[in-house]
């Protein structure tokens, strides 16, 4: 009896875990997704923005071993997630750019536009859009933090 009690307060206490703690790669040195150097940072934006737009994609995502490809997300108007696959092992820089123009197009404003905002490669995730702190004057930079690595 005793051992049915354990078992169920074990898998109890599993399945109230979270499936998978998803966590991003945010120095540019480490973007090894890209196949000419290192992927870009993109400091646009800002931090309440980027939080919604990271929202949105950790809602989409899923587990990070079901993309066979390199996939490149990119935010459009702050409201919405699109993404693009690259064709190789890794991406080309052009397929990023490429992809950045094709989602931004019709856009009529800066806000219509779409951001880069991640990467998934080998299983990991790249956070692109990292926009600046408000500047507070004396006060040390603090770089952005995604939710992710909250």
């Amino acid at each position: 009896m005793r051992f049915i009690c354990l078992t169920s307060v074990i898998v109890s206490v599993i399945s109230a875990m979270p499936a998978h703690a998803v966590t991003c790669f945010v120095e540019g040195s480490k973007f090894n997704f890209q196949t000419e150097g290192y992927g870009p940072v993109f400091g646009h934006g800002t931090q309440a923005g980027a939080d919604m737009a990271y929202g949105l994609l950790q809602k989409e995502l899923g587990d990070l071993a079901g993309f066979a490809k390199p996939t490149i997300f990119y935010v459009k108007a702050g409201k919405q997630i699109v993404r693009r696959g690259c064709a190789g092992e890794k991406c080309a820089a052009e397929e990023m750019q490429t992809g950045w123009k094709n989602c931004s197009e019709g856009a009529r404003t800066p806000d219509e536009m779409c951001l880069p905002l991640a990467v998934v490669y080998e299983n990991k995730l790249y956070c692109l859009l990292q926009p600046p702190p408000p500047f507070e004057e004396g006060k040390p930079f603090r770089p952005y933090v995604p939710p992710f690595n909250r």
